[in-house]
């Protein structure tokens, strides 16, 4: 079985010269998202710098010089294809655009005492909301970097479908590196669900890219990562942007990657094992898979959160989701580290404390099977597990607190048992020392 892996990833080029039947690259993001509401409540329309058939969406943040102090004054600035948006940050340090152009920006902010740029991507008809690296205290840093899902929480990386059936990671931050070492699963309303990663830990530094071909054997000479297909229905459309909310692949679908096997035994290794359709085999294989069996995925909504004071609290939402096509039953743990208390859960779930400090929850999930979309997005069915969390103030865990993965476990449709797991709870608690 394999071990729990945390996260990281690096990059090479081009689509892989055989693919899919299936697998299809749409060059362009297609307007299918309707946009903004422009009415103003008080009658009329609001004036817009951007032509009526541009998908918007909005971008908000704060600057900051350092931890905790924020810059009144900033100018910041975004060049894009319509001409530069510009807004000036108020005594608290926040700034918001209320329109821009869908897609990537670099946010370049200017001040006497300070100079900084942030790459964002705007979503449609939704605001981004940045916070530059300088607000946050480093008592929570992570060491040596960010795993993949840290790294989305702190708004410090993209993941695209690119140009010719790529997928691109990009280290968009300034201030830390980014570890990619586990496969993922990503998701997307827009492209094509993938498990993307690579057989070494590769480290991404502040702006440098990632680039994973398609279905490559990653354990054979062909080269050190890669992405596979997890939704046979859907297209990879290039400029797409990938969710990833820390769940890792399964050993049900990750061996068809790591297993040089020749399940159909014609003798042919499966990576190198192509049908009369053009078909990989391995590619087939995880398919099949998804046909033939429950496959459940955990992860959160977020893994990041911060506790600063004495009351403070947080809500962590555990996504439980079924990625194959049959029903199943699963029972999902989460495991909060030592210097916490649960205070409560929903929907109800059975709570226990360990003599290390610890807390277990466990839910007992249904989940039914995924329904797909011709040329759609796969209908999946998915439940959200929430718990609210407190600092314990009798033996409170300072600094940086990391607990584990989610951790969900089934039986397929051969009376296996499965599992699998999501990265690490990271909780920061950075002012209890001066606040007591």
């Amino acid at each position: 079985m394999r071990a729990l892996r945390l996260v990281t990833l690096t990059a090479v080029t081009a689509l892989a010269s055989v693919g899919c039947s299936e697998y299809r690259v749409r060059p362009e993001i297609e307007d299918e998202v309707p946009l903004p509401d422009t009415d103003d409540p008080d009658g009329g329309v609001k004036d817009s710098p951007f032509p009526d058939d541009v998908l918007l969406g909005a971008a908000q943040g704060t600057i900051c010089a350092e931890p905790d102090v924020p810059l009144e004054g900033a100018i910041v600035r975004v060049e894009h294809e319509f001409g530069v948006s510009e807004v000036a940050t108020d005594a608290e340090g926040f700034f918001r655009f209320d329109e821009l152009p869908v897609g990537e920006h670099v946010l370049v902010v200017n001040h006497e005492t300070y100079n900084t740029q942030i790459t964002i991507v705007v979503p449609p008809n939704e605001a981004v909301t940045v916070l530059d690296d300088e607000c946050v205290d480093d008592c929570g840093a992570p060491v040596p970097c960010l795993g993949l899902a840290e790294a989305f929480d702190r708004n410090h990386v993209q993941v695209m479908a690119g140009e010719g059936g790529i997928v691109e990671i990009t280290n968009t931050g300034t201030k830390y590196d980014i570890c990619l070492d586990p496969w993922v699963v990503v998701t997307s309303l827009g492209s094509q669900d993938a498990i993307v990663g690579q057989d070494p830990v590769i480290v991404l530094s502040p702006g440098e890219q990632h680039v994973f071909d398609y279905a490559t054997d990653v354990y054979g000479d062909e080269g050190d990562e890669a992405w596979w297909c997890v939704e046979l229905n859907q297209v990879i459309a290039a400029g797409v942007y990938y969710d990833y909310n820390g769940s890792l692949a399964p050993d049900i679908l990750w061996d068809y990657i790591h297993d040089r096997t020749d399940t159909n035994f014609n003798d042919v290794e499966d990576h190198d094992d192509i049908n009369h359709q053009g078909r990989i085999q391995s590619q087939l294989n995880i398919w099949n898979t998804q046909d033939w069996q429950p496959i459940v995925i955990v992860g959160r909504e977020r893994s990041l959160f911060r506790l600063e004071q004495r009351g403070d609290t947080a809500n962590v939402t555990v996504q439980a989701l079924n990625l194959g096509h049959l029903p199943t039953s699963s029972e999902v743990f989460e495991i909060v580290p030592p210097g916490f208390v649960v205070l409560g859960t929903s929907p109800p779930a059975l709570v226990t404390s360990s003599d290390d400090g610890s807390t277990t929850i466990r839910w007992d999930v249904e989940l039914e099977g995924g329904v797909p979309v011709d040329g759609g997005q796969t209908i999946y069915d998915r439940q959200d597990l929430v718990y609210t969390i407190g600092v314990n103030v009798d033996d409170p865990c300072i600094g940086r607190c990391e607990g584990n993965g989610v951790y969900a476990s089934w039986v397929d449709a051969w009376t296996r048992a499965q599992e699998s797991f999501s990265e690490p709870l990271i909780l920061e608690v950075c002012k209890w020392e001066e606040e007591q």
